[in-house]
């Protein structure tokens, strides 16, 4: 028998619960969720573990029996996620929950668990609480790639301190970076690690014994009304001050908010060096250079860790 899966409304999957009570069901979605809140007697069986297989195998172990499932709702592919799944594991009659949870509450069903009167809340799209952020150095990173024709070098430099005044329409504040960190991650001979970084840190580079620092000073953030959790949700409008020159960058990031209520910003995007005065090797401003070509574009990823002080 080839697989089956149904699409059933909630108040018709009700019925069919209170006709079988031991009609195995399914929630697809994470432990918290279901302990929140869930369908009655809905087994765990969350569709991103690796294991679901096992907690499918667990809940419902006879692939032969109609088993009910649910998800999220609108918006979500949880269930056909699942549904997918089980099929390939030889599950060949399966019923899905059509609207998810969402609908079963919004047709007035039943519903248990810790929370099952609060409605639903995605932590993911959560903002952070707006006022004023100190960044935890420690927690934050600074992460570069550069190339040329034939081999790339990555590394990293320290956050050292930073302010972000978050508010829900806008951002600003300062991040410092320390120039003398500067670290290659990629040679592993001591001689040649040295060799770099001492390249990156000189005239050439980053001249950074007469410009130790550098700054990122965030005037506005504009929000990106397209964005969903994991895509950059706010177009940054900065200044950057590097190698004693400041000019303009503009860069998408993800803003988001942690359980512990931490603020993290995530970028990655290129810069042209050259604009600040890193010119060596740029084969817009030296003719014959050869296997000296260095390419403009550096790759930067920051990661931003921080705690609110003042709300």
């Amino acid at each position: 028998m080839s697989p089956s899966t149904t699409f059933v409304p909630a108040r018709q999957l009700a019925e069919r619960l209170a006709a079988e009570p031991k009609l195995p069901v399914l929630c697809l979605l994470p432990p918290e969720v279901h302990a929140a809140k869930r369908l009655p007697g809905a087994a765990c069986t969350c569709v991103y573990e690796v294991i679901f297989p096992q907690l499918v195998a667990k809940a419902a172990p006879d692939p032969a029996r109609t088993v009910a499932v649910y998800g999220a709702g609108e918006g979500s592919r949880d269930s056909h996620a699942a549904a997918a799944k089980l099929a390939a594991l030889g599950y060949g009659d399966v019923l899905v929950l059509e609207g998810g949870i969402e609908a079963w509450e919004r047709a007035g069903l039943p519903l248990e668990g810790g929370a099952a009167a609060v409605p639903l809340v995605d932590a993911a799209v959560l903002q952070p609480v707006p006022g004023t952020y100190r960044l935890r150095p420690g927690e934050c990173s600074l992460e570069w790639v550069g190339r040329n024709r034939k081999n790339r070098h990555h590394g990293s430099a320290a956050i050292e301190s930073g302010e972000l005044v978050f508010e829900p329409e806008t951002m600003r504040g300062t991040v410092r970076v320390d120039m003398t960190s500067l670290r290659n991650h990629d040679l592993e001979d001591p001689e040649l690690n040295t060799l770099l970084v001492t390249h990156l840190s000189s005239e050439d580079f980053f001249l950074t014994a007469l410009f130790p620092k550098a700054r990122l000073e965030i005037t506005d953030t504009v929000p990106l009304p397209s964005a969903t959790p994991g895509t950059p949700n706010r177009q940054v409008h900065a200044r950057l001050e590097l190698r004693g020159v400041t000019r303009p960058l503009c860069f998408p990031a993800t803003f988001a908010r942690t359980d512990e209520g931490l603020l993290t910003a995530e970028a990655h995007f290129d810069l042209d060096r050259t604009l600040w005065g890193a010119d060596y090797g740029s084969g817009r401003l030296y003719r014959f250079l050869g296997y000296h070509l260095v390419y403009d574009d550096v790759s930067v990823s920051v990661s931003l860790n921080a705690e609110l002080v003042t709300p």
